[in-house]
């Protein structure tokens, strides 16, 4: 399958899609959305269907989001 772009979009604390709009609208391909927040990623699922991936942050308060990430197989 070829890619939509040669840039690709990770929306960190993706919210509703805010920045992935914008990203979006400016050519990009935007591979994975993430949150904490159930909530956030069915209602960014709903504005953005043909998202790679979806993935549920797991936050905890002694480390940074980031630590604990796994590789992420995209769909496609």
């Amino acid at each position: 399958m070829r890619k939509k772009s040669f840039i690709t979009v990770t929306d960190q604390f993706c919210g509703a899609g805010g920045s992935s709009i914008g990203a979006t609208k400016a050519g990009a391909e935007l591979r994975l959305a993430l949150n904490h927040w159930q909530l956030a990623i069915d209602t960014h699922n709903t504005n953005f269907p043909d998202a790679g991936e979806y993935r549920i942050m797991k936050l905890r308060g002694d480390e940074p989001p980031w630590v604990g990430w796994s590789m992420v197989v995209f769909n496609g």
